[in-house]
């Protein structure tokens, strides 16, 4: 975690950064700066995400879900990088949108499944033990 908080910090201190170029000194067209701006927000947000998934000490079908969320975020952070910087060129709009729609499904289920079978199993292991009736 301590390495993303100082990735992260340190793409958020960039854009500040920039952001105060912007403002005060030779701007930059406002669809260069836009572009960036939801470069850093995108990437950002994928170091984020990523080590609050991978911070947790995941066991079995968790870790397979975890593994699944953060792959699913590194490439949805691609594709939309792509699609940024292409100016929406790189694939049709409607595949995009598809294609997102798709991942968050994905991602979703198998993380639902996921808790639902620990619960299963956490819930049964206690009966067994006489924890619980």
């Amino acid at each position: 975690m301590k390495r993303s908080s100082i990735a992260f910090t340190s793409l958020l201190a960039i854009w500040i950064a920039l952001s105060l170029a912007q403002l005060w000194g030779e701007p930059l067209t406002a669809e260069i700066y836009t572009k960036i701006s939801f470069s850093f927000l995108l990437i950002g947000g994928a170091i984020f995400f990523c080590s609050l998934i991978s911070n947790e000490h995941l066991i079995g079908d968790l870790r397979l879900a975890g593994g699944v969320a953060i792959g699913t975020i590194i490439v949805w952070v691609i594709l939309s990088l792509a699609q940024l910087w292409s100016n929406g060129n790189a694939i049709d709009a409607s595949l995009y949108l598809k294609l997102t729609v798709t991942m968050l499904l994905i991602g979703g289920g198998i993380l639902i499944v996921s808790i639902i079978r620990r619960e299963y199993k956490t819930e049964k292991k206690l009966k067994e033990n006489n924890f619980i009736d």
